[in-house]
C-alpha cells in the first residue's frame, strides 16, 4: 500500500520550444521531475530579459528554472530539490529564489520581479559545491535562512499549485535541476555539498536536452559586426550567439577578408558565454571578417562562423586614432599573429582582483569601467583615476539598473556639460541601484562601508548639488564625498563611505534603492556609476594609504598647533610645527576636515592611493572677533566699556588616547580612532541578458 504517495497519474513536463513536452513520466510511487530553464510565465528578478540557460558560466545573470507537474487528490507530502552547480566570481552570497502566491516577509521583495511574491529559500553557496539540496517543506533546515510560519506555507500552498518557478542568483552556474515529489527520508542535509549525487535519489540530476553537452555543430554559431560598414575612427562592435559556451577558450576575433584561418589581428576569449558582444579598436579602411572558434587549444584554428564588413575611411567628428584606453578587445598585434594565441592581459572586467578587504562583501554591477574596460596592469581599488574615455554609450541591458549608464538631474535644465548634452532624457534618467547583503550565518556585522566606482561628477566646477538617498533617507556622508569630487570629465575613481547605523538595517535585512540624484540646483552634469560594492566589517589589511600635511593661518601663514584633522572616523593633531600625518586609510577620494580654536573649520579633497603617502596642506581662516557693548546707567555705574575677545589659547586636549597604535611617524600627534557610527554593509547585484547593442562612441572630448 503506497498511503500518500502518487501514483503514475503523475507527470512531469516542461515549456520547450513553445510546447508542453513530457520530460519524465512519474513512477508510480513517486516523482522526478527534471526542470526546464526556458519557461516565459518565470518572470522572477529579471528572468524575462536576461536568464542565464543551464550550463551558462557567465557571472552576474539569474539562472532561472521550472517545474511543471500534475497533481493527485494526495498532494505534495515532501519535496526535495537538487541543484548541480559549479560556482563562479563572487557566490558567497548567491541566493535560490521561489515565487509564490503572496508576499509572507519583505526579505524577498527584490527578487519577486514581474511574479506576485517570492521566498528566499537558500542564502550563501560555497567555491567548492558541486550540488545544492533543499527540503521545501522544511526551508529552516537551511542554516543561512530564517523561517517561519508565513514562508514555509506559502512554499507548500505552491508546491501545490504543479507549477514551481525558481531563480538562482548570480554568480554560481546551474548545470541541472531536479525536483523529487513523496520520496525519500523525511529529511535530507541541507545546503550546499562536494558530492554531487543527490542524497534522495542517489543519482545526479539529468541534463535537459536542451543543454548543449558536447560541441555543437558550426552551423549553429553566428559572429557579426554589428553594422556593416563602419568609418575608420569608430570602435567595431562584434555580436555572437550559438557558442556552446562549455569551454572559457571560445574565442572571437577580427582579420582582414582573404586571411588563412590562423590569422587574426584583434581577439578575446569569450570566457565560457554562449551569446554577447564585444568592442574592439578601430581599424583602417578594408573588408574584414569576424571569425569565431571554438575551445582553444583543441579546438584549433577550424573556424566555426564568420560574416564580412567594411571599414572606410570616411570623415568623422573623432579623430582616426585608436582610444586612449584599452576598449573591452584585447589589441594582440597589428600584423599577422604568432601561431598559438598569447594570454590577454588584465583589461576585462573578469581580470579584476577583487581584494578580501572584509569578512563579507557585496557586489552591485559589473567592475568593467562602464563597459570599456581597464588598461592593463590598472589596480581598481587603488584609489587611482582611470584615463579619460569615450562618450556616450548606449546602455546595456545586461548590467544592474543604475549602473553602466549616463545619468543627470531630474530637474536639470542647464545642460552644461558633455554627458547632459549627448543623451537624451528618455535615455538619462537617474536610476536606483537596489543595495541587499545579508550577512553569513553567525557573523557580527560591527560596521558597514561602500566602495563606488564613480565617474564624471564635477559639483565643484559646475553647481551641481548632489543628493543620495537609500529608500528616501538621506546619507549625508555619501553627499558630502559626491558634492566634493572634481572629476574633470569621462573619468572614473574608487570612493569608500561608511554607513551610518540608522541607514544598515535597509541593506542588511532587505534590500534598499539608492537613488543619486540632484533635483534643486537646476545644473545639467552627467555622471555615471560602475558598481557598488558593501563591505561587512572591513578589514584594516585592505587598500590602505597615508595622508600627510600642514595646518596654517590662512592670513598670517604661521603654522596652527593643536588642530584636529578628521578624515571619516579617524583623527589626528598637528604638531607644533602645524605638521600632521593619518595612515590606515582605506584607498580612494578622501575628505579632510581641519578645525582648531579661533578658526573655522575648512576641508580638502586628496587622493589616497594604496601604499603611499598623500599630501593635503590646510589654511584655516580665522574666527571673527566679537564685540561686547555694555551700556551703563545714568548714575554712578561704571562706565561703557567694550571688549575685545582674542582667540582663546590651545586649550589641554579632551579626547581619549588612541586605542591603537599610529602608523605615522613620532614626529607627528598619534592618530585616534573615533567611536564607531556605522556598520559594513554588503551588496549583490545582478547584470541582465546579453547588451543591447551599444554605439561606437565619439572620441574623447572634455565634458
Amino acid at each position: 500500500m503506497i498511503g500518500r504517495r502518487w501514483r503514475a497519474a503523475l507527470a512531469a513536463v516542461a515549456v520547450a520550444g513553445g510546447a508542453l513536452t513530457v520530460l519524465h513520466a512519474a513512477p508510480a510511487s513517486a516523482a522526478r521531475i527534471t526542470a526546464a530553464d526556458n519557461d516565459p510565465e518565470n518572470k522572477l528578478w529579471d528572468c524575462a530579459t536576461r536568464r542565464a540557460p543551464f550550463g551558462d558560466l557567465g557571472q552576474d545573470v539569474p539562472r532561472c528554472f521550472t517545474f511543471r507537474y500534475n497533481l493527485s487528490a494526495g498532494g505534495v507530502t515532501s519535496a526535495f530539490l537538487h541543484l548541480k552547480i559549479k560556482p563562479q566570481g563572487q557566490q558567497d552570497t548567491d541566493t535560490v529564489n521561489m515565487a509564490v502566491a503572496s508576499q509572507p516577509t519583505t526579505d524577498c521583495d527584490w527578487g519577486k520581479g514581474g511574479m506576485s511574491a517570492c521566498v528566499m529559500v537558500h542564502v550563501n553557496i560555497r567555491g567548492d559545491g558541486q550540488s545544492l539540496n533543499l527540503n521545501l517543506l522544511d526551508i529552516a533546515c537551511n542554516p543561512n535562512i530564517t523561517s517561519d510560519a508565513g514562508k514555509q506555507a506559502a512554499v507548500r500552498a505552491q508546491l501545490n499549485t504543479g507549477v514551481v518557478h525558481f531563480m538562482l542568483q548570480d554568480d554560481t552556474a546551474l548545470l541541472a535541476a531536479e525536483l523529487v515529489l513523496n520520496e525519500g527520508p523525511a529529511t535530507v542535509a541541507c545546503g550546499v555539498s562536494t558530492n554531487p549525487a543527490n542524497p534522495v535519489t542517489g543519482g545526479t540530476a539529468a541534463v535537459p536536452t536542451t543543454v548543449p553537452t558536447t560541441v555543437v555543430s558550426a552551423g549553429a554559431a553566428s559572429v557579426r559586426a554589428e553594422k556593416p560598414a563602419y568609418t575608420s575612427s569608430e570602435r567595431i562592435t562584434l555580436v555572437w550567439s550559438g557558442f556552446p559556451g562549455g569551454s572559457l577558450t571560445d574565442w572571437i576575433s577580427i582579420v582582414a577578408a582573404g586571411s588563412a584561418d590562423d590569422k587574426y589581428t584583434q581577439w578575446v576569449y569569450l570566457e565560457g558565454k554562449t551569446q554577447g558582444q564585444q568592442v574592439f579598436n578601430p581599424m583602417p579602411p578594408g573588408t574584414y571578417e569576424a571569425r569565431g572558434y571554438f575551445n582553444w587549444t583543441a579546438g584549433g584554428y577550424n573556424v566555426r562562423a564568420r560574416s564580412t564588413f567594411t571599414v572606410t575611411g570616411a570623415a568623422s567628428t573623432a579623430p582616426a586614432t585608436a582610444p586612449a584606453t584599452a576598449p573591452r578587445a584585447t589589441t594582440v598585434v597589428t600584423a599577422l599573429p604568432p601561431t598559438v594565441p598569447p594570454t590577454p592581459p588584465p583589461t576585462t572586467a573578469s581580470a579584476v582582483i577583487i581584494p578580501n578587504d572584509a569578512d563579507a562583501a557585496c557586489l552591485v554591477g559589473d567592475v568593467d569601467n562602464l563597459g570599456f574596460g581597464f588598461a592593463a596592469g590598472f589596480d581598481v581599488f587603488s584609489g587611482r583615476s582611470t584615463p579619460p574615455h569615450a562618450y556616450p554609450w548606449a546602455p546595456p541591458t545586461r548590467d544592474a539598473p543604475g549602473t553602466d549608464r549616463i545619468m543627470v538631474g531630474t530637474k536639470a535644465t542647464r545642460l552644461v556639460d558633455g554627458y547632459a548634452q549627448n543623451t537624451q532624457r528618455s535615455q538619462n534618467r537617474p536610476q536606483a541601484i537596489v543595495l541587499r547583503c545579508v550577512a553569513p550565518k553567525g557573523l557580527r556585522v560591527t560596521r558597514v562601508a561602500a566602495q563606488l566606482f564613480i565617474d564624471d561628477f564635477q559639483a565643484p566646477a559646475f553647481g551641481s548639488r548632489f543628493t543620495a538617498t537609500l529608500n528616501g533617507k538621506h546619507w549625508a556622508q555619501l553627499e558630502a564625498v559626491l558634492n566634493a569630487v572634481n572629476q574633470t570629465g569621462p573619468i572614473g575613481k574608487l570612493v569608500t563611505v561608511d554607513l551610518p547605523t540608522a541607514l544598515q538595517p535597509l541593506v542588511l535585512r532587505s534590500s534598499a534603492k539608492l537613488l543619486i540624484d540632484d533635483a534643486t540646483s537646476g545644473v545639467g552634469d552627467g555622471y555615471a556609476i560602475d558598481f557598488v560594492r558593501i563591505l561587512l566589517n572591513p578589514r584594516p589589511g585592505g587598500p590602505r594609504g597615508e595622508l600627510r600635511g600642514r595646518v596654517v593661518d590662512n592670513r598670517t601663514k604661521a603654522p596652527v598647533a593643536a588642530a584636529v584633522i578628521r578624515v571619516g572616523t579617524v583623527e589626528s593633531g598637528t604638531d607644533a610645527t602645524g605638521a600632521y600625518g593619518v595612515g590606515g586609510l582605506p584607498a580612494g577620494l578622501a575628505i579632510a576636515t581641519a578645525s582648531a580654536p579661533g578658526y573655522l573649520p575648512t576641508t580638502g579633497t586628496v587622493d589616497v592611493i594604496t601604499g603611499q603617502t598623500s599630501t593635503l596642506d590646510l589654511a584655516l581662516e580665522p574666527a571673527p572677533t566679537t564685540t561686547t557693548t555694555t551700556t551703563p546707567p545714568t548714575t554712578t555705574a561704571p562706565p561703557t566699556t567694550t571688549t575685545t575677545n582674542p582667540p582663546p589659547t590651545t586649550p589641554p586636549p579632551t579626547t581619549p588616547p588612541p586605542t591603537t597604535p599610529s602608523t605615522i611617524p613620532p614626529t607627528t600627534p598619534p592618530a585616534r580612532t573615533l567611536p564607531r557610527t556605522t556598520a559594513p554593509l554588503s551588496t549583490t547585484g545582478a547584470p541582465t541578458a546579453p547588451p543591447t547593442t551599444r554605439p561606437a562612441p565619439t572620441a574623447p572630448r572634455p565634458t
